[in-house]
């Protein structure tokens, strides 16, 4: 086994395109870019039952997810893809990841949903959004009391000179 901390993107691109199998263990990850990473490389993924990966990974379709502290559950999973299941059987996993990836999190997805929560964001702005009437009592309140202040002002100003 070889850790290797700082990836070079062309070492890694490498490493995912010829992988067999992506374990991505951080427990509460708020998305984590790897897992994604690998579909896109056609790598099945065995991850995390919690955080991020329970949104881009589909359980026995795109990978597998299983609860960090099952150990014996996570040996199951590399034990099934080293030895059982057939480079076919792999490969349909890896196109399932790949084509969940550029469907719903390509950036051209990632920023037509932007757009949609903005737009849904602004609709409830603007239905919360108070009416004229109690907008322009505001105004005048605060005119009113700009006035009020301006006027006690110079009448102070008037008393000292």
């Amino acid at each position: 086994m070889l850790f290797i901390l700082s990836v070079p993107s062309a070492l890694k691109a490498r490493l995912l395109h010829t992988s067999t199998l992506l374990l991505y263990t951080p427990s509460f990850e708020h998305f984590g870019i790897v897992p994604l990473e690998a579909m896109l490389a056609r790598t099945p993924v065995l991850a995390a039952t919690t955080g991020g990966p329970t949104e881009t990974v589909v359980n026995a379709e795109t990978g597998w997810l299983r609860p960090v502290e099952d150990i014996a559950r996570w040996t199951d999973v590399m034990e099934k893809v080293l030895t059982s299941l057939s480079s076919r059987d792999l490969q349909a996993i890896g196109e399932a990841g790949h084509r969940r990836a550029v469907e719903l999190f390509s950036k051209r997805k990632m920023a037509e949903r932007l757009v949609d929560a903005m737009d849904r964001a602004q609709e409830v702005s603007e239905a919360k959004r108070p009416g004229i009437l109690p907008v322009s009592g505001v105004v005048l309140y605060n005119v009113f009391g700009l006035m009020v202040g301006v006027a006690l002002a110079l009448l102070y100003l008037g008393r000292k000179g």
